[in-house]
């Protein structure tokens, strides 16, 4: 749209296109990779090295997302979706971020009934890294189930000593 008629729009407020009175608001997308964390390019189309988003260094970011969200989704094994679940789902995917939950029940179990809520998220330079996540047998003291997986550290590793090894994650 030239800026003449995006000045128009926006004074308006509204828009009217048939039988539909449509609100206007200004909106900018900046699109940034979350490869390089450069501007104005995909980290699917990146040219550019790795690079953490804590500290700029060239290494992968071992920092899964752990989320609680109140909503259901099938992409983290829920029988049903909801709205929430579809939009943080769109959210997710659009951050090049990967859910890695597995069907193992629900994660939350509460005197109300029990559903698929937790979700535990990575992002590329992490996925390949990531197994056995899986909900243990034992307590965890809360409505939520503790959620454990195994993360493989390699050479690319910040506190890597030259070894292979596993890190071992749980939330209560």
């Amino acid at each position: 749209m030239n800026p003449t008629c995006r000045n128009l729009c926006l004074n308006m407020k509204f828009l009217r296109a048939n039988w539909n009175v449509c609100k206007v608001q200004d909106f900018i997308a900046i699109n940034r990779c979350f490869k390089c964390l450069g501007y104005h390019h995909k980290a699917a189309d990146c040219q550019n090295g790795l690079c953490c988003f804590k500290c700029a260094g060239e290494h992968k970011n071992w920092s899964p997302v752990y989320l609680d969200t109140n909503s259901k989704s099938e992409t983290w094994f829920s029988p049903l979706s909801d709205s929430r679940g579809t939009k943080l789902a769109e959210f997710i995917s659009a951050h090049n971020l990967f859910v890695v939950n597995e069907d193992c029940g629900p994660t939350f179990c509460g005197s109300r009934g029990s559903s698929y809520i937790d979700v535990t998220a990575v992002g590329t330079d992490l996925l390949e890294d990531v197994s056995c996540w899986h909900l243990p047998a034992y307590d965890s003291l809360s409505d939520h189930k503790a959620i454990e997986f195994d993360i493989a550290l390699n050479s690319n590793s910040p506190s890597n000593d030259g070894d292979s090894c596993m890190l071992q994650s749980e939330k209560a």
